[in-house]
């Protein structure tokens, strides 16, 4: 993930090939909590973290499901028969 709003106030990852800074989610989501704790904003002290990466979840399982026929192809088409 990057952010400019984000980079300006954390340390980061640098990635090796291009000195890109990336977050990974457990590193988010810290950031969130931490966020929600020290937050005055009514809205953003009663952000659900666990219930928003609980919908990502969900997001990203149903998304793989749908693409599921198409991965299925892509393996029958270039990995071979392990029989």
């Amino acid at each position: 993930m990057q952010n400019f709003s984000l980079s300006e106030k954390q340390q980061f990852e640098v990635h090796p090939s291009n000195g890109a800074q990336k977050w990974n989610l457990s590193k988010f989501k810290d950031y969130l909590h931490t966020l929600k704790s020290r937050s005055s904003d009514k809205k953003v002290r009663q952000l659900d973290v666990d219930q928003l990466f609980e919908q990502i979840n969900q997001i990203v399982v149903k998304t793989i499901i749908s693409v599921e026929p198409l991965l299925w192809n892509g393996i029958e088409m270039f990995v071979p028969n392990t029989y």
